[in-house]
């Protein structure tokens, strides 16, 4: 690489000239003349860096200002330590050059490529609205109808690229990005490969080891199949919530048992419908013949789990959060329902049993026969639901739903009643299916009561915004009333959200209602029955965690042995046990106790932990090293790294002393904050806890330059700028680090004799 030309920077203070050629971007630096600080190396061609964004392995990306065209874009910066790597540097013109080749609207646009103070850069396209690997952090589990909008486009983002010879090789949640509308971005064409006769072969294995094919491992020819294990494993972790693979190794030998020994996905989330979990184990079969023979079949297979009936009712629109299924159930009126089969001049009695055969109103141009057969069908349906016999209600009230001689509104209400029979039957996917043909019966505008189908479809659209169904604010419910938040309740009790069911169930149970609703009383009675279960499973926080080992699956099965003696042995908890320890069941002969392999020295993990300013994790994995290979350059970085370990020690106790007096600032902002400390040692950043990961190495720098005293002996004095400057070294501010330890070997000789020692690390990187 040729030799940086000189750069000239006039201090904003005295007017100085500086060279700071050397110095890394968006650094401040202290002018030798009038000791004032300056932010130096903004300007990388028409773009000025304005916060710093993300730090990766090879590079760092920066938040810039397009000069030209007065708009955010996102500046990828190659770091210091491989700037002087021709090899790292044509892999990331590469990278460029791969990324624009194509245009697709769920790929990244890039928009030039440039270099500035001897770097190498690329202005791409800012994506707003984060990392989908921050989103499943936040989330847990994406649901499933939220996740096939996004599985689509990302699968044709991937397409796009296979048709254009590319092959990504790095898909993972951390290199999808979200933009302000909630659409995918597929980003960091780093390790990509231009395929010849559709396939590759990689010179080096850069992958993750939760989301890498076999093949890759392996080190065999690549090709879109293998892109497509990877966004299966993307999508596995997304649905599950857990990855697919818990190894971090990428040990050959231990990866590929754990690649062997995927655990099915239907197994760790048995709420998913059967489609999406097909599509997942097959896209992340272990040999790649038994994987998709194309993106456009996986992606057939995927819009057919977002619309084919046997699948969960699903939103069409990653905007639309909660399923078209909750909305459905929601605006059932099974009150109404009941009430417009009786004879209007029928006195009400309350009956015996919580069920009253009543005679529903037919087309009178029926015969008699037919409208016999109806009103037999009808009392059949209820007293099978008095029964708990749920799959044949719903036959029956199925039977009253699709014979067109049933007026309205009683043929859509019995649409209805097969909905709620089947949540009762304990078959979920069903009721979505049944409730969508429910939403397209009422957009048919079969309703003609103009009030109760505003009344339903204000309920739908509430729901479709991602609204939450609270209890009826009138004074007097209905069976109506009754019967959306019974509904509301199953449906909080299939995605096992048991505290919020358990509540939507004691709404149900208090409910006052007028004689004519008494038919409702017997979805009353089983709202009493799930709510005392649902505050049980309710407390068990372990219910629906995923054992990884033999021992943990021992735990959750004594766990479920116990629960077991304390529900009803027929009662709706012991069908959510049941399908739990057919899913742990399913995975005695899957999982090993995990062997404790002998930890390896990584410089990659030793820098990451360094960039995170974890120095004692640091020192751990340095020591490693020095078991094996015990070298000049590995024992002064250890010296450093518990260097800078005391540094963040002495730090966090300043930040303590000064009582929200310290002003600290986070990677991705602009401006310092209030910082203090809470009673157990966390950090309180602008009246939001954060972690110190997040913390931006300079401002600590910054902090410890204004409230350190000079006031103590020389021998401390060494120490603690010893400590200081080992610390900016560490974490990237390299030229800063390198121009005070002249200044202060200038000064002290003591300061000279410590920092020369550090050489063999500082020389070799």
């Amino acid at each position: 690489m040729a030799e940086a030309e000189e750069e000239l920077f006039s201090c904003q203070e005295c007017g100085e000239s500086m060279n700071v050629s050397a110095i890394e971007p968006f650094s401040m630096v202290e002018c030798p003349f009038c000791k004032g600080d300056n932010l130096v190396n903004i300007d990388f061609g028409p773009y000025t860096l304005v916060r710093r964004l993300t730090h990766g392995g090879m590079s760092v990306v920066y938040v810039g200002r397009d000069n030209t065209l007065g708009r955010e874009v996102a500046l990828k910066i190659l770091n210091e330590t491989y700037s002087a790597d021709e090899r790292r540097i044509l892999a990331f013109e590469e990278e460029a050059r791969i990324t624009a080749s194509f245009s697709h609207p769920h790929v990244v646009k890039v928009f030039t490529t440039g270099r500035a103070f001897g770097r190498f850069f690329i202005a791409m396209e800012l994506v707003p609205g984060g990392h989908f690997e921050t989103f499943i952090k936040r989330r847990g589990k994406v649901p499933e109808m939220e996740m096939l909008p996004l599985s689509i486009q990302i699968a044709e983002g991937l397409e796009a690229a296979w048709q254009a010879g590319l092959i990504h090789r790095d898909v993972k949640p951390g290199n999808i990005l979200l933009d302000a509308q909630g659409n995918a971005k597929i980003v960091d064409f780093g390790l990509a490969l231009v395929t010849k006769g559709g396939k590759a072969k990689a010179e080096e294995l850069w992958a993750t080891p939760y989301y890498v094919p076999p093949e890759t491992i392996e080190g065999q020819e690549e090709d879109f199949r293998s892109d497509i294990y990877s966004f299966g494993a993307t999508l596995y972790h997304a649905l599950a919530g857990v990855p697919s693979c818990s190894e971090e190794t990428m040990a050959t030998d231990v990866l590929r048992e754990a690649k062997k020994k995927v655990v099915p996905l239907k197994h760790v989330a048995p709420h998913l419908s059967a489609e999406i979990c097909r599509i997942v184990d097959r896209a992340m079969a272990y040999d790649p013949k038994d994987r998709f023979g194309s993106y456009r079949e996986m992606i057939s297979q995927l819009n057919l789990a977002l619309s084919d009936d046997k699948a969960a009712a699903q939103s069409r629109k990653l905007k639309t959060v909660f399923t078209a299924v909750v909305a459905a159930n929601l605006l059932i009126g099974l009150g109404f329902a009941a009430w417009s089969l009786m004879p209007k001049d029928e006195a009400v009695e309350t009956p015996k049993a919580l069920v009253a055969p009543v005679t529903p109103v037919v087309d009178t141009s029926a015969n008699e026969q037919a409208a016999a057969h109806i009103a037999q069908i009808y009392t059949q349906a209820r007293e099978a639901l008095n029964a708990a016999d749920y799959g044949t209600a719903r036959k029956l009230f199925s039977e009253l739903r699709n014979n067109a001689a049933v007026q309205e509104p009683t043929r859509t209400f019995a649409g209805v009643e097969v909905v709620l029979t089947a949540f009762l039957a304990g078959a979920p996917d069903d009721a979505r299916y049944e409730a969508r043909k429910v939403i397209d019966h009422l957009q048919g505008g079969r309703l003609a009561d103009q009030e109760l189908s505003n009344r339903l479809l204000d309920a739908l659209t509430q729901l479709q915004q991602g609204g939450e169904l609270s209890p009826p604010e009138r004074e007097a419910s209905d069976a109506t009333d009754v019967t959306l938040m019974m509904i509301a309740g199953l449906e909080q009790w299939d995605l096992d959200h048991f505290k919020q069911a358990a509540d939507d169930f004691a709404w149900v149970g208090n409910a006052v209602l007028s004689p004519q609703d008494h038919w409702v009383l017997i979805y009353q009675s089983i709202a009493a029955s799930y709510r005392t279960e649902a505050n049980l499973l309710a407390e068990e926080v372990k219910l629906k965690s995923v054992p990884s080992s033999q021992t943990e699956l021992k735990e959750a099965l004594e766990d479920l042995d116990r629960l077991s003696l304390q529900v009803q042995p027929n009662g709706p908890a012991a069908l959510v046990l049941q399908q739990r320890r057919k899913a742990l069941d399913a995975m005695t002969g899957l999982l090993q106790e995990p062997e404790k392999p002998e930890p390896v020295f990584s410089y990659d993990e030793m820098r990451e932990c360094e960039a995170e300013l974890r120095f004692d994790d640091a020192t751990a994995m340095i020591d490693i090293g020095l078991k094996t290979n015990s070298t000049p350059a590995l024992i002064a970085r250890k010296e450093m790294s518990q260097a800078a370990a005391r540094f963040m020690t002495r730090m966090k106790a300043l930040v303590g002393e000064l009582h929200g007096a310290a002003q600290l600032q986070l990677l991705n902002a602009s401006e310092v904050q209030p910082a203090e400390l809470t009673k157990d040692g966390s950090l309180m950043l602008g009246g939001e806890l954060v972690g110190w990961d997040r913390v931006d190495a300079d401002s600590l720098i910054d902090l410890y330059r204004q409230y350190i005293s000079s006031d103590t002996t020389e021998e401390d004095r060494v120490e603690s700028n010893f400590e200081a400057v080992s610390f900016a070294w560490l974490t990237g501010a390299r030229s800063r680090a390198e121009s005070a330890a002249r200044r202060l070997s200038e000064e002290s000789p003591s300061f000279r004799e410590r920092w020369e020692q550090t050489e063999p690390a500082r020389s070799g990187h």
